[in-house]
């Protein structure tokens, strides 16, 4: 299996996930990839939220590069959470990929409508699970570019 290597320490990742166990999990399968000790994982959105608008307002940006949302979290939905990304100056334009166990049609186009990247839904396997965040790094770290935080500032 090829894995991710270009520049990992540049590379970042915001895992947002309540579920401890299923956090770990991805973490792991991400750690696999060579991206274990740029990925942060919180448990909640306000977190979330709250450390991405001090990362927009730091002189030096550390935004990530990619946000790995679920869907079903305790303070707030995920839809919400893009809501509120999107609507934010600085964040817009970072990709989230939703990763959730929902596979109904709402859940998908109210994500996508919010502003959502990507729509995954959770697989079974902690096989496919790292067969996932390959994919993952390989096309959003990898191939994906987005923006310098800095550049848009001007």
């Amino acid at each position: 299996m090829m894995h991710c290597t270009t520049a990992a320490a540049s590379k970042r990742i915001l895992l947002v996930e309540d579920n401890r166990g299923e956090c770990e999990l991805l973490q792991e399968a991400i750690a696999r990839q060579g991206f274990g000790e740029s990925t942060v994982a919180l448990h909640d959105a306000e977190s979330a939220l709250a450390v991405l608008q001090a990362q927009a307002s730091s002189l030096h940006p550390t935004l990530p590069q990619l946000i790995i949302l679920d869907l079903h979290l305790r303070d707030m939905t995920g839809i919400e959470l893009i809501y509120r990304l999107r609507a934010d100056a600085r964040l817009p334009l970072i990709p989230v990929v939703m990763l959730t166990t929902s596979e109904n049609p709402r859940d998908i186009r109210a994500c996508y409508e919010a502003g959502a990247s990507a729509y995954i839904v959770k697989p079974g396997t902690f096989e496919e699970l790292s067969d996932l965040a390959h994919d993952l790094c390989r096309h959003w770290l990898h191939w994906n570019r987005i923006p310098d935080p800095v550049e848009s500032r001007c």
